[in-house]
C-alpha cells in the first residue's frame, strides 16, 4: 500500500468528515496598509470608495507571506505559477504565518503613524482518496486513478475554496479554512442515528454516543445571512426543542454540504451549540440565549463577544454611515437595547441622533456585562459618546480575559480610568493604545505603566503633558515590551528614551517621531560610554566616516524598525550609533533636517542589511547617498527620498540599474527637479517647445533589466516642473509596455514581482530572525 494512502474502507463506502490526503495553500493576493477611517500624512481619509485615497500608502506584501512559510515547504507547482505562491501546509486547517510578529516589523511600515490591516486572499486545495463517486460535486476534480491493495480502485479528488481574511494591525495572523467538509445529515436521519446510539450506562445515566462522535469530529459554521433573517431563524425555534433551521445561502461556499434545510435532533444541539458559538456573530449569539435556559447558561458560560470593537459598523452602525437607517431599526438588532423610541423623536434629528448614541452605549454595556469571561480585546478609540463612569468603570473589575484595550482619543478617560485598569487588568494586559488622552497625567501614566508589566505593545502617541518620568517608569517596568509607538511626545529627551532603548531588551520596534529634543537614540551601555566621542555637530563626510568604521560594539539589541521621523535634533554622528542593531529592517529618518550624505553612508555601510529606508524631506543629501545605497544596501526593498531636491535622474537610473533584483519601490514624490514627464518650456529662435523630462531614461533603465528587475511601485508624483503642460507620451509607453498602470497621475504600480533572489534573502531574513529572537 501506498505509504500516502489512508487505511482502506469497507467498499463502497466513504466515512463521512474524511480528512483530506493533502492541503496546498495558495496565496493569492495580501495587501497591507492603512485602514478605512485612518487619515493619511497629507490628512487624505481612507475612503476604499476611492481608490485614489489608499492606493499610495498600500504594500503588496505577498512576497513577505510567501517567505514565512518554511524553506522546506517552499516549492512552486504547475498550478501556482498563475495563482501564486504554493506551499504543502500538511492537512492543517488553521495556518499561522507571522508567528507573533509585529506585522510592521515583518512587512515594514508603509504608511507611518497610521493604523493598517492585512488583507489576504488565499485558497486552499484539498485532495481525497474516495471510493466510490456518489458524492462528487460540480466545484470537484478527479484528478487521478490508483489501484489500492485489495484491487478496488480509488480515486484522488481535489477541491479548493478561495477565501478572504483581514488582520488588525497586531492580530494573529491566521488562515483558517471558513467551511465545513462533511455532509449535514437531514432531521429524519438525524433523529434515526441519534436514537440508536443512546445507550445506558452502569449508573443508569443515558449518553450519545453520536453527539460524542460529532464533538470529536466536526465542526459546523454556520452559513453568512443578514441579522434580521438569522434572528428570526432562532426566535422560530420551540424551547422545548432546542433546535434550529439552517438552510445554505450561498451554493458557492460549502464543500459537501446539503442543500436542504436540517435540524438538529434535541438530543445533540446542547453538545453542538458550543461547536457552532464560534462561528456565529455577536448578535447571533447574543440572541441564542432566547432559545431556552440551557442554552442561555451555556452562552454565558462562555461569554457573547472575544472582540468588542466600536469601528464595526456592522455592530455599531453610525448615523452618517447609515443615513437610511433610523434608530428603531438599529434598537430591533440588539437584546440590550431598549424598545424603539417615540414617533416625536422620529420627527426631530437631534433626538433620533441622541437616542441613537444611547443606543449604542447600551449596547456596548450589554455586550461588556454579558462577555465577562471571554473578552479579549476591547476597542474604544474616538468613541465620543462614552460615559466611563456609566459605560466602563463597572465591567472593569470582571473582564478575566482582557488582553487588548484601545481607548484612544477620548476626552473623557481621566485619571480614574487609568486607576481603575491599573487595579483589575493591568497584569494581564499586554496591548494598550492610549493616544491623544488630553485628561490624564503624568503620576496617572506613571501609575499604570508600574502596574502593567506584561505589556508586549504601548502606544503613548499624541499625549503632549507626557514629562521625562514616564519615559523612565517605561524604561524600568516595562522590560517585556516589544512595541513602543511615542509620536509627538515632545518634551521627552535623552534622559528617558536612552533609558527605554538601553532597558528594554526585548524591543523590536521603537517610533520617536516628533521627540525634537532628541539629538541621538543610544542602545547598549557601549553607546553610552562612547557617545561624548561621537556626539558631535559636524556634517563633513570626510570628518564623520572614520568614527563610523572606528568604533564596534558588543551589545546586540533586537530593534527590527525604527521611526525617528521628525527628531531635528539628530546629527550624523547617529549612525555610528547604529551600527550596534544587526537586526535592523526599517529605518525611518524623515524630516530629520540635519542629517547629510555622511549620515546616509554611514548607514549604508553599518547596516547593509537593510530592507526599507525613508529619507523623505532630507535636502542635503545628494547622488553621494544614492550611490552608496546603490552599492551597500544588497537588499534593499524599499527606499523613500520624497522631496529631496538634490537628488538626479542619473543617480537614481543606476540605483535601478545595480538594485533591479531586490527594489521593488521607490518613492521620489515632490522631487520637481528630476522632471520625468517633460512640461518645461525653453526657447529656441523665438518659438516654444516643450522639454524632454528625464522619465524616459528611467524608463530605459528598467526596460534594460526587464528580466531580473522587480520595481512594482514608482511613485513620481508631482515630479514635473509644470504639471499643466504636455505629458512625455513615450516616457507613458515605455511604463505602460513594462506592464505599469497609473493610478494616479505619476504614480505608478504593477502587481509585486520576486525572484530567487528576493525570496532567498527574505526566507534568510525570517530564519535569522527566528533564532536570535526566538522568545519575542
Amino acid at each position: 500500500m501506498d505509504q500516502h494512502e489512508p487505511p482502506p474502507h469497507k467498499e463502497g463506502h466513504r466515512s463521512k468528515g474524511t480528512s483530506p490526503h493533502s492541503t496546498t495553500l495558495h496565496i493569492l493576493t495580501a495587501t497591507y496598509g492603512p485602514s478605512e477611517g485612518r487619515r493619511l500624512l497629507d490628512g487624505t481619509l481612507v475612503d476604499f470608495s476611492n481608490r485614489a485615497s489608499f492606493v499610495p500608502y498600500t504594500r503588496d506584501v505577498r512576497p513577505f507571506l510567501a517567505a514565512l512559510v518554511k524553506s522546506e515547504q517552499d516549492h512552486e507547482s504547475e498550478i501556482s505559477k498563475s495563482e501564486g505562491p504554493c506551499f504543502n501546509v500538511e492537512n492543517k486547517n488553521n495556518i499561522a504565518l507571522m508567528d507573533g510578529r509585529s506585522m510592521n516589523t515583518v512587512f515594514g511600515d508603509p504608511c507611518p503613524g497610521t493604523t493598517k490591516i492585512l488583507r489576504v486572499e488565499y485558497r486552499l486545495r484539498d485532495e481525497f482518496w474516495i471510493m466510490d463517486t456518489d458524492s462528487v460535486t460540480t466545484d470537484s476534480e478527479l484528478i487521478g486513478v490508483k489501484d489500492s491493495s485489495n484491487g478496488k480502485k480509488r480515486l484522488l479528488r481535489m477541491t479548493s475554496r478561495v477565501y478572504q481574511s483581514t488582520f488588525a494591525e497586531h492580530d494573529r495572523v491566521l488562515l483558517k479554512r471558513q467551511d465545513a467538509l462533511f455532509t449535514l445529515p437531514d432531521a429524519t436521519q438525524e433523529e434515526e442515528d441519534g436514537m440508536k446510539d443512546v445507550t445506558t450506562t452502569d449508573n443508569g445515566q443515558s449518553e450519545c454516543s453520536f453527539a460524542r462522535q460529532k464533538e470529536e469530529n466536526y465542526s459546523v459554521r454556520l452559513s453568512n445571512s443578514t441579522p434580521n433573517s438569522s434572528l428570526s431563524h432562532v426566535k422560530s425555534q420551540s424551547s422545548a426543542s432546542c433546535g434550529i433551521s439552517l438552510s445554505r445561502t450561498n451554493p458557492t461556499s460549502n464543500l459537501f454540504i446539503s442543500t436542504s434545510p436540517w435540524r438538529l435532533a434535541r438530543n445533540i444541539s446542547e453538545i453542538t451549540l458550543p461547536l457552532i458559538l464560534p462561528y456565529l456573530a455577536v448578535r447571533e449569539r447574543a440572541m441564542c440565549q432566547l432559545v431556552c435556559s440551557s442554552w442561555r447558561e451555556i452562552v454565558l458560560e462562555r461569554g457573547i463577544a472575544v472582540v468588542v470593537d466600536v469601528n464595526d459598523t456592522g455592530l455599531f452602525p453610525k448615523h452618517n454611515t447609515f443615513p437610511h437607517e433610523s434608530s428603531t431599526n438599529f434598537g430591533a438588532l440588539s437584546p440590550f437595547i431598549p424598545p424603539s423610541p417615540s414617533v416625536e423623536s422620529e420627527s426631530h434629528p437631534s433626538l433620533q441622533d441622541s437616542e441613537q448614541r444611547d443606543s449604542s452605549r447600551a449596547l456596548l454595556r450589554g455586550l461588556l456585562t454579558h462577555s465577562h469571561s471571554s473578552l479579549e480585546s476591547l476597542v474604544l478609540n474616538d468613541y465620543l459618546p462614552l460615559r466611563p463612569l456609566l459605560d466602563l468603570h463597572p465591567t472593569l473589575p470582571y473582564l478575566r480575559k482582557l488582553k487588548r484595550l484601545d481607548i484612544s482619543r477620548i476626552p473623557s478617560i481621566t485619571d480614574d480610568t487609568l486607576q481603575l485598569i491599573s487595579t483589575f487588568i493591568g497584569t494581564r494586559l499586554e496591548v494598550l493604545y492610549m493616544k491623544g488622552l488630553s485628561q490624564i497625567s503624568n503620576a496617572g501614566v506613571v501609575h499604570l505603566v508600574r502596574s502593567c508589566t506584561n505589556l508586549r505593545v504601548l502606544d503613548v502617541s499624541y499625549l503632549h503633558q507626557l514629562e521625562d518620568e514616564v519615559g523612565i517608569a517605561i524604561g524600568n517596568h516595562l522590560t517585556k515590551l516589544e512595541i513602543l509607538h511615542g509620536r509627538d511626545n515632545y518634551r521627552w529627551t535623552n534622559a528617558s528614551v536612552d533609558l527605554i532603548t538601553t532597558n528594554c531588551k526585548n524591543l523590536v520596534q521603537a517610533t520617536f517621531w516628533g521627540c525634537i529634543r532628541l539629538t541621538h537614540v543610544h542602545f547598549s551601555e557601549t553607546d553610552d560610554k562612547t557617545s561624548s566621542s561621537v556626539n558631535r555637530n559636524s556634517n563633513s563626510l570626510s570628518d564623520e566616516m572614520p568614527l563610523i568604521s572606528s568604533i564596534s560594539y558588543t551589545n546586540h539589541s533586537k530593534i527590527i524598525l525604527l521611526n525617528l521621523w521628525g527628531c531635528h535634533g539628530l546629527t550624523n554622528s547617529s549612525a555610528s550609533l547604529m551600527s550596534s542593531l544587526p537586526h535592523l529592517r526599517s529605518l525611518c529618518v524623515s524630516e530629520c533636517h540635519k542629517l547629510s550624505d555622511a549620515f546616509v553612508v554611514g548607514v549604508a555601510q553599518s547596516l547593509p542589511q537593510l530592507i526599507h529606508l525613508q529619507l523623505r524631506y532630507l535636502r542635503r543629501i545628494t547622488d553621494l547617498s544614492i550611490d552608496a545605497i546603490a552599492s551597500r544596501l544588497i537588499g534593499l526593498y524599499s527606499l523613500d527620498v520624497s522631496f529631496c531636491t538634490k537628488l538626479t535622474v542619473g543617480g537614481l537610473t543606476k540605483l535601478l540599474c545595480e538594485r533591479c533584483d531586490s527594489l521593488s519601490e521607490l518613492r521620489i514624490f515632490s522631487c520637481r527637479q528630476l522632471n520625468l514627464e517633460g512640461g518645461s518650456i525653453t526657447s529656441n529662435g523665438g518659438s516654444a517647445r516643450i522639454g524632454i523630462g528625464g522619465g524616459r531614461r528611467l524608463a530605459r533603465a528598467l526596460a534594460s533589466v526587464r528580466q531580473n528587475g522587480i520595481l512594482s511601485v514608482l511613485d513620481a508624483r508631482a515630479c514635473d516642473d509644470q504639471a499643466s503642460m504636455a505629458r512625455d507620451e513615450t516616457f507613458l509607453q515605455v511604463m505602460s509596455d513594462l506592464g505599469f498602470e497609473e493610478e494616479l497621475r505619476g504614480f505608478f504600480r504593477r502587481p509585486a514581482l520576486s525572484s530567487e533572489a528576493v525570496r532567498r534573502q527574505l526566507n534568510a531574513t525570517f530564519s535569522c530572525d527566528i533564532r536570535s529572537l526566538g522568545e519575542v
